[in-house]
């Protein structure tokens, strides 16, 4: 192999002369320049990009890229933007050389290439050597490996603090303690990262003792991520540091306050109160400027799922007195309460319910199944029930499947069953209770609605929909009925038969909202929560394939 200074070029036709009389003629390869890039939409990783040229008059192809003395296997050869196969430079052409490498802010690099004709005339090496920029470059040493999020917005919606929710899954020889060594960055345009708190919600582990599966071990992370409408974040997730210092601690706009399920839960938006014997929601008490207390005197808020199966009384869950177990994860960007257990005098309904309240959000989500264990005769079925004093409210607000909004008052409407202000759609996308003069609404935005049975019989429906009572002397409330027979003037009251298998499932996310402001755009801020919800930001694993080793070295950290 003959080495040959890169402002020394020279041509097959003279190279035999060089060798023996030692010529000082130009080379057919020179290294024009070495630029140093962050991850790019176009290539996601670290990466140099080694300007190439080629005088001779026969196509060379790069056969070895190297940095400070290490070979890079993982390079490619782009003549312009394409791609070239065979890793060859045209003659009288010129190519960049990508090749993945965490380069370093500030620091020098000496870059080796090497090249050959396809007659196998000999192989020529060059090098030179290139100052990294100030700015743009591998965060820190110290941890050795990272992986690509993209946050994607699509529906033209400028996003501030959204949850995002995301699962990573690592070799387990690279991650040993995800607490102590995984953090998230964000990327600015200009490549600067910058910290982004986190919350590890789960991890799991998985070891088959297998050469052909390595082990894994998989984290789910909650982070906050603001984008602008039709735009993309970066964000980079670091690990394999075993040396890693604790994660700092993070300062939290979510408090959670109590012992057992009787918990108080606070954000800026508002404050929740659950009840002491079954967790549901209890009070609700909005902040945002209209300082307003929600409640429904002596019982819960949140009542259902429910199932009504006479001789046996109604069993709600907020009647669990307790439920029969629960599982919470606390941390400072989300709080997660989950229960469950059959309705009370009813073992044949099997029952979940969980809460996410998050620190930044001014909705919390709740999620329910219904699980019949044993075929059950029922009377009414029930999820999503909200009861509340009947003051609080007097006007009713929902949009239909075509995103009409529509409102009118709370009252006993003439047209349909005695007792009621409104029946809709069992997957009507959002409604809402709201009082004008108080300036204040609450609202439930349907974002999953399902069953399914798991044995060949159906979960059976019977006059589904979204039932809204009219108020009385004790209470206000709404319900979506899976099953329902109960209506205060039907001349029979006919069972319904619901079989073992069946499941019925829900998620919701409940809004406390102070009122839009202009006239028709009272419920805007509904709307627009109900847009985002129903949109949510796409997370893009890019490059997720790719063998994401870095050979960082022994620079240390900045």
């Amino acid at each position: 192999m003959m080495t040959v200074d890169p402002r020394t070029r020279i041509t097959w036709a003279v190279l035999l002369c060089i060798l023996f009389a030692g010529s000082a003629v130009a080379a057919p390869l020179d290294i024009a320049g070495v630029r140093f890039i962050p991850p790019t939409d176009a290539f996601s990783r670290y990466h140099l990009a080694v300007e190439a040229a080629n005088d001779a008059e026969e196509a060379l192809t790069v056969t070895s890229v190297a940095v400070d003395g290490q070979a890079h296997e993982n390079f490619a050869v782009f003549v312009g933007a394409t791609l070239s196969k065979d890793d060859s430079i045209p003659p009288g052409g010129k190519a960049h050389v990508r090749l993945s490498f965490p380069w370093r802010n500030s620091t020098q690099y000496t870059v080796e290439m090497s090249a050959g004709s396809a007659e196998g005339e000999g192989t020529l090496t060059v090098n030179t050597t290139a100052t990294a920029p100030s700015l743009g470059g591998y965060w820190n040493a110290a941890w050795k490996g990272y992986k690509v999020l993209d946050i994607c917005e699509e529906a033209g919606l400028d996003r501030e603090n959204e949850p995002v929710n995301v699962t990573l899954n690592f070799s387990a020889g690279r991650l040993r303690d995800p607490h102590r060594e995984l953090r998230l960055l964000a990327m600015s345009d200009a490549g600067v990262c910058s910290d982004v708190p986190f919350q590890i919600l789960e991890t799991s582990s998985v070891d088959l003792e297998s050469e052909e599966y390595p082990d894994t071990v998989a984290c789910r992370l909650l982070f906050y991520a603001s984008v602008p409408a039709h735009a993309t974040s970066r964000y980079l997730v670091f690990f394999d540091n075993p040396d890693a210092p604790p994660l700092p601690a993070t300062s939290s706009a979510l408090k959670v306050e109590g012992e057992g399920l009787g918990l108080t839960i606070e954000n800026p938006h508002y404050r929740v109160t659950l009840a002491e014997q079954s967790g549901q929601i209890n009070g609700i008490f909005i902040k945002q400027g209209v300082e307003t207390q929600l409640s429904h005197s002596g019982n819960a808020i949140h009542w259902n799922p429910g199932c009504y199966s006479p001789p046996r009384p109604w069993g709600h869950t907020f009647g669990w007195n307790p439920p029969e177990g629960k599982s919470e994860v606390r941390g400072p960007l989300v709080y997660t309460l989950k229960r469950w257990g059959c309705l009370h005098e009813l073992p044949e309904v099997w029952v979940s319910v969980t809460y996410d309240f998050y620190a930044h959000a001014s909705y919390f989500v709740m999620s329910s199944t219904i699980h019949i264990r044993e075929d059950i005769d029922v009377l009414a079925l029930r999820n999503d029930e909200m009861v509340f004093e009947p003051q609080l409210f007097s006007e009713l607000g929902w949009r239909d499947k075509q995103g009409t909004v529509s409102t009118m008052h709370l009252g006993q409407n003439p047209a349909i069953e005695t007792g009621y202000t409104q029946v809709l759609p069992a997957d009507t996308p959002w409604l809402c209770f709201f009082l004008p003069k108080g300036n204040y609404g609450f609202g439930s935005l349907r974002l999953a609605y399902a069953s399914a049975g798991t044995t060949p019989a159906e979960a059976v429906k019977y006059n589904e929909g979204t039932f809204v009572t009219a108020p009385n002397s004790s209470l206000v409330y709404w319900y979506r009925a899976l099953v329902y027979h109960f209506f205060p003037t039907a001349p029979e009251k006919l069972f319904t038969r619901v079989n073992a298998g069946s499941v019925y499932h829900e998620t919701n996310a409940y809004l406390p909202f102070a009122l839009g402001k202009g006239e028709g755009k009272s419920l805007d801020p509904i709307d627009k929560a109900y847009e985002r919800l129903t949109h949510p930001l796409r997370v893009a694993f890019v490059d997720w394939g790719r063998d994401d080793l870095v050979a960082v070295g022994q620079r240390g950290t900045e």
